[in-house]
């Protein structure tokens, strides 16, 4: 861990002895979960070296991914407890927060099939209406005749947000739905690329992180 996660995380310490509070349960795991996604270094197994790639990096999507819904959710769970609730102005939105990168969008756009593969696998009306606007698709008749789906339409603000796109990966392998020949048609190139986006949901989660625990002394220390 490099020197300033650790004194984020020995600040964020320090401001629940000062106040004598306890810590969330989710906001425990989304320290767990995001020490495991930075210190990774892929999957050990005994499968072909293509098919292992893919999975590795594609599971370090999942990894990165769970440590920001942990601290979105933490979050919420600080804000809303019984027992000295602690609650800050700064953006918390699982679904819509930026993460800009414009280069890497273009490049996760180039990766062969993977809008259709993250399309088929949509599991909501929100997911789906992001997907479509991320990679430009045209919605048909029969979406637009969807009130959820054309509601969730209106509401985005930033097409090229690749939180979208951790998520539907997260959701990808969570759910089962990636085969092995499925991980072993992502290129090495491929593999980079969706590494990258595990690299920039990992960074955009700490400075998440880092602001609040920064709001949460400027509000209460």
């Amino acid at each position: 861990m490099h020197k300033y996660e650790h004194d984020a995380f020995k600040n964020w310490g320090e401001f629940l002895r000062e106040k004598e509070i306890s810590n969330t349960p989710t906001l425990n795991r989304f320290a767990a979960r995001y020490k495991l996604s930075r210190k990774y270094r892929g999957i050990d197994a005994s499968i072909g070296e293509k098919t292992l790639r893919g999975y590795s990096k594609l599971f370090h999507v999942f990894l990165a991914y769970s440590a920001f819904d942990s601290l979105n959710h933490g979050v919420e769970e600080l804000a809303s407890r019984k027992e000295i609730p602690m609650s800050v102005d700064i953006q918390f939105d699982l679904h819509n927060y930026p993460m800009i990168d414009d280069a890497l969008a273009d490049d996760i756009r180039k990766i062969k099939n993977i809008d259709a593969i993250l399309l088929e696998y949509a599991d909501n009306d929100k997911r789906v209406a992001r997907l479509k606007a991320f990679f430009g698709h045209d919605y048909t008749d029969t979406e637009l005749a969807m009130p959820k789906l054309v509601r969730a339409k209106n509401e985005i603000t930033l097409p090229n947000n690749l939180l979208v796109v951790a998520s539907a990966m997260r959701n990808l392998v969570a759910h089962g739905n990636l085969s092995a020949t499925g991980a072993s048609a992502i290129t090495k190139k491929n593999c980079e690329t969706i590494e990258r986006l595990a690299k920039l949901v990992e960074d955009e989660t700490f400075k998440l992180f880092g602001n609040y625990v920064d709001a949460l002394w400027r509000k209460y220390g």
